[in-house]
């Protein structure tokens, strides 16, 4: 959702970030239901976001969208893993399992979603590299940053 972070933070609204930052991934608001917060400071980023043009800004569109939606599909990947409780096999919140429907088999080939969360917990508190680099590796696959990547230089090529 869009906002201005420096008039939020001026209105009072101090979890926001400084005004440099892109975005925000508000879970004080509501911990039931996570916000995506994009910083309207941004002018020419809001620009692009909200064009639907040119074909340029569509794949630089694409670039920004998979910018923001890689650190925030990581974190909300390891707050779901986290918080899942394995002996009661439940999550707090509706937005956890619906996390792990889309990464389950992207983090453990052939998991169910509440097996791959409760196997990520563990693999957090025994390595957090190993387990850091399981998300990332899943969070790849889900976004396909090089897709975006390679479809902005070819068309970059073509104007």
């Amino acid at each position: 959702m869009p906002k201005s972070f420096s008039e939020a933070r001026a209105e009072g609204e101090e979890r926001f970030p400084p005004e440099d930052r892109l975005y925000y991934l508000d879970f004080e608001s509501d911990r039931s239901d996570p916000t995506l917060w994009i910083n309207e400071d941004h002018s020419l980023i809001k620009t692009v976001l909200n064009s639907d043009s040119r074909q340029y800004d569509r794949k630089t569109q694409e670039l920004i969208w998979n910018q923001m939606m890689t650190p925030a599909w990581t974190r909300l990947i390891m707050v779901a893993a986290s918080e899942f409780d394995a002996d009661s096999r439940e999550w707090d919140y509706d937005w956890q399992a619906g996390v792990f429907h889309h990464v389950h088999d992207l983090l453990y080939d052939d998991s169910e979603p509440m097996e791959a969360a409760a196997t990520l917990n563990e693999a957090l508190s025994e390595s957090s590299y190993e387990a850091t680099r399981r998300i990332e590796d899943a969070v790849q696959i889900l976004l396909e940053p090089a897709k975006y990547f390679n479809d902005h230089i070819e068309s970059r090529r073509d104007a």
